[in-house]
C-alpha cells in the first residue's frame, strides 16, 4: 500500500526526511525548517531555527534517528551547495530532540550518516577533496572521542557508512575516477565486497541497508533519452554474516517519471519511506524592454504536458525551436508565437539535442549522440542538418564528446562545433560548413579538466565567444581573432552558484544568465560592464534559460518546476 505523508507544493518541495526506528514519527526539512509529524495523528511540528545559524539560509538535511526514537541528527549545508552533491564542506552536524528546543550543534565541516544499534557512535564524513569526502570518522553520540575509521587518497571519495543489525559489519559508497559502487566489509578487519555490476553502479541514486539484511537501493532507468527518467527501488538481500549477495537484485517499484530518494524504515521492517520527487520542464515567453533589463507580458508559451525546452528562433524573430517529446519521442519543432500548435521539424529521434537555426535561416543544425543511457555526453556524436521545414536529416560531421554546437545571426553567417579536448583541458571551436562540413580552428581556450560543465555561446556577429569553465566559475568573453580574453566582474559581487545556461543578447552588449537560488531560479541580464538585472524568478524551479529572439524583441524562457513530497510504501 502507497500512502503520502506530506503534501508540499512546487514552492515549498520537501527536501529530506526519515522515518523513527519506532515507527511513530517523520523528520523532514523543507524552505520552512525542520518538522517532525506524528504519523498516528498527521500533526506536524516545526523544529526552532538552530541559534548559532544566526538566520542563514542553510539547507537542511535529515541525515539519521537514533535507536530509541527520541533524537535525530540533521546536517546543515551551505546554501550555495548543490543538493545532489551535499558533503562535509562547509556543514555542520546538529543533534534534535522530540521532546522540544532548539538543535544542539555537534561539529561542523562534517556530514553525519548513521547512528549504530547501540545508540553510543555517530558515523560521519569529513576532508571534502575533489569527488567527495575523503574519510569517515565516528565520534560519540555527544560529539565526543571522535576518530578516523578508513580514509582514501585525493582520487577517491567515502560515503554513507551504515552498520549491520549486530554492528559487526559496515556498508559505505566508495568512489573514484572509474565510478561509483557500494561495498561491505567486516568492521574488524578484512577485503571489502562490491554489491553492485558495473552497469548498476553508475546509475546508483541512493541506498539504505536494512536490519533485516536487505539491501534497497534506487538507481537511475536505462533509457535512450534524459526525459522522464526515473529512479525506481531495487533489492538485494545480503548475508549479514559475510557481507555478500545472497541473490540477484530485483526491482521493487515501476513509477515512470519520479525518482526515490532518501530512504528510511522503522526497526521492524514493515514499510519503507522515502521522498518522491519529479520535474517538468516546459516554456513560457515575454517581451523584451529595448535595452534587454526589464521583461513584460510573461505568458506560459507550450500548453502541454511535455518536456517543452526553448532552443533558438527561427530568424524572423516570428517562432521559438523547441526540443520536446510531446510525441512520447524526441523531437525538435517549431511553434509560432501566434499559434498553440507546433510544426515537426525532425521527431522519434532518441539522442538528438542542442539544434540551432542556420544564419540564413533555412536549416537546423543539431547533434545526436552515437551512445544511449545515462552517460551519453560521454559518446561521440553526430552533427546534422534538416530544412527548418522538416525533411530528411543528412549527417555533416563528426564531433567529440560532449560538444556543441553554436551559431552567429543573420547576416553574419558562421556556424562552430564547440568541443573539449580528449584531456578535457581545452575548448576548441571549429567552424562548421553546412556544405563540407568541418572547416577551420576559430580559437581555443581554457577548461577546468574537474568539471564537463562548461557553457558557451557565440556572439549575434561572430566575433566572440562567452564561456564558463564550470557552473560556479567566472564569465569569460573570448575574441575569435586573437586578442586576450575579458572576465565580466559582477559589480555588486554576486557569486553565480550554479550557471547552466547563458546566451548573448540581440544586440551582442550583454548576456542571459540562467543561475539558481535557494531552492530555486533566477535569470539575469549581465552587461559586459558587469552590471546585472534580475528579470525572472522562481522558487521551485531549479533551472530558467533563456534565448532571445533575433530582432531582440521576445525572450524564450525555460523553467523546469520540481516537486517533491515523503512517501511511504507497506508490505515490501
Amino acid at each position: 500500500m502507497l500512502r503520502q505523508l506530506t503534501s508540499n507544493s512546487v514552492e515549498n518541495f520537501v527536501a529530506s526526511g526519515a522515518i523513527s526506528p519506532d515507527g511513530k514519527y517523520l523528520a523532514y526539512t523543507d524552505a520552512n525548517g525542520i518538522h517532525i509529524q506524528n504519523l498516528g495523528t498527521g500533526e506536524s511540528q516545526p523544529v526552532p531555527q538552530p541559534e548559532a545559524l544566526n538566520g542563514d539560509q542553510a539547507e537542511l538535511e535529515v541525515a539519521c534517528w537514533f535507536p530509541d526514537s527520541t533524537r535525530f541528527l540533521i546536517n546543515s549545508h551551505p546554501p550555495e551547495q548543490d543538493p545532489q552533491f551535499w558533503n562535509s564542506q562547509g556543514a555542520i552536524i546538529w543533534l534534535v530532540s522530540v521532546l522540544g528546543g532548539a538543535p544542539r550543534r555537534l561539529r561542523g565541516n562534517a556530514n553525519a550518516y548513521s547512528v549504530s544499534p547501540d545508540g553510543s557512535l555517530i558515523s560521519f564524513g569529513t576532508n571534502k577533496d575533489r569527488l567527495g569526502d575523503r574519510d569517515i570518522w565516528l565520534m560519540g553520540p555527544s560529539g565526543e572521542q571522535a576518530r578516523m575509521l578508513y580514509s582514501v587518497d585525493k582520487d577517491g571519495s567515502l560515503e554513507g557508512f551504515s552498520w549491520s543489525r549486530d554492528g559487526k559489519r559496515a556498508m559505505y559508497l566508495t568512489t573514484n575516477d572509474s565510478g561509483s559502487n557500494i561495498v561491505s566489509r567486516d568492521l574488524a578487519g578484512g577485503p571489502l565486497t562490491e554489491l553492485l555490476s558495473p552497469s548498476e553502479a553508475a546509475r546508483l541514486k541512493t541506498y539504505l541497508w536494512l536490519p533485516d539484511g536487505r539491501l534497497l537501493y534506487s538507481m537511475v532507468e536505462e533509457r535512450e533519452d534524459f526525459g522522464d527518467r526515473a529512479c525506481n527501488i531495487w533489492q538485494m538481500r545480503i548475508d549479514v554474516s559475510s557481507g555478500k549477495p545472497l541473490e540477484e537484485s530485483r526491482r521493487l517499484t515501476n513509477w515512470p517519471g519520479t525518482c526515490i530518494d532518501f530512504l528510511s524504515a522503522p526497526a521492524d521492517s514493515n514499510r519503507l519511506v522515502f521522498r518522491r520527487s519529479a520535474g517538468h520542464i516546459t516554456t513560457n515567453v515575454a517581451d523584451l524592454d529595448p535595452s534587454g533589463t526589464r521583461l513584460a507580458n510573461p505568458r506560459h508559451f507550450t500548453l502541454t504536458d511535455s518536456w517543452d525546452m526553448p532552443e533558438d528562433w527561427t530568424a524572423d524573430s516570428k517562432s521559438i525551436l523547441l526540443i520536446s517529446n510531446r510525441s512520447k519521442n524526441w523531437g525538435i519543432y517549431t511553434q509560432s508565437l501566434s499559434d498553440d500548435a507546433a510544426t515537426t521539424v525532425v521527431s522519434g529521434t532518441p539522442g538528438l539535442r542542442n539544434p540551432r537555426v542556420s544564419p540564413d535561416g533555412k536549416w537546423v543544425l543539431y547533434l545526436h549522440d552515437t551512445n544511449s543511457g545515462p552517460n551519453v555526453l560521454s559518446s561521440p556524436a553526430e552533427v546534422l542538418k534538416v530544412p527548418i521545414a522538416g525533411g530528411t536529416p543528412e549527417v555533416i560531421a563528426q564531433a567529440r564528446p560532449g560538444a556543441k554546437v553554436v551559431c552567429a545571426k543573420s547576416p553574419f553567417n558562421l556556424c562552430a562545433i564547440a568541443e573539449p579536448t580528449e584531456d578535457g583541458r581545452q575548448l576548441i571551436l571549429t567552424a562548421i560548413d553546412l556544405e563540407k562540413g568541418r572547416g577551420s580552428e576559430l580559437s581555443r581556450f581554457a577548461l577546468d579538466p574537474s568539471s564537463d560543465s562548461w557553457i558557451v555561446d557565440l556572439s549575434p556577429d561572430g566575433s566572440r565567444v562567452a564561456a564558463m569553465q564550470s557552473p560556479g566559475s567566472p564569465i569569460h568573453i573570448f575574441p575569435l581573432r586573437g586578442h586576450p580574453s575579458q572576465p565580466i566582474v559582477l559589480k555588486n559581487l554576486r557569486n553565480l552558484r550554479s550557471v547552466h545556461f547563458l546566451h548573448w543578447a540581440a544586440g551582442g552588449k550583454g548576456l542571459f544568465v540562467s543561475d539558481s537560488v535557494r531552492r530555486g531560479g533566477v535569470l539575469l541580464h549581465v552587461d559586459l560592464q558587469g552590471t546585472e538585472h534580475v528579470l525572472w524568478t522562481n522558487q521551485g524551479v531549479r533551472w530558467n534559460a533563456g534565448p532571445p529572439s533575433p530582432d531582440g524583441r521576445h525572450l524564450a524562457i525555460m523553467s523546469s518546476p520540481w516537486e517533491g513530497n515523503m512517501w511511504a510504501l507497506g508490505k515490501f
